[in-house]
């Protein structure tokens, strides 16, 4: 059994990023996959960063 567990993170984002934008994370892991494709979706469809993600509970890479 797997008891729940309420996890906080902080997303800082500039004022009046998201009109109309869709926030994709991509976190980094093994063999930061996550990262690597989120990557290359922004320089393929020319997104931008609007902001960070800061949590405790992500390692610190």
């Amino acid at each position: 059994m797997v008891d729940a567990v309420a996890l906080r993170a902080r997303v800082r984002v500039k004022r009046g990023a998201f009109s109309g934008k869709v926030f994709v994370a991509g976190f980094h892991g093994v063999g930061y996959v996550g990262y690597l494709a989120v990557r290359h979706l922004a320089r393929a469809l020319g997104g931008r960063l609007l902001g960070y993600v800061i949590s405790p509970y992500m390692p610190q890479y």
